[in-house]
């Protein structure tokens, strides 16, 4: 079954590395929190449970209360990161 994404959403890909999963993923940025779409399942982050972001050269590291998330691989995506 293919997703349905909201056309005001954000999205971007590249690989993903937490403790559910490993992989190539697409992030979708959307109005209440994070879900990182992955090839055989889907999981969400609330902004509440957000507690830090951190952009590093190569990467981006999300830290929430049930998960650690490092994305990488975002390309010219991670550019938002910067600015």
């Amino acid at each position: 079954m293919e997703q349905q994404i909201n056309k005001n959403s954000d999205t971007y890909k590249g690989n993903v590395s937490s403790c559910q999963y490993n992989g190539e993923a697409t992030l979708i940025i959307e109005e209440t929190g994070l879900t990182v779409s992955t090839l055989f399942f889907d999981f969400a982050l609330g902004y509440e449970e957000i507690s830090s972001i951190c952009a590093g050269d190569y990467d981006v590291k999300i830290e929430a209360a049930s998960d650690s998330i490092c994305v990488s691989r975002l390309g010219q995506s991670n550019d938002w990161s910067f600015n």
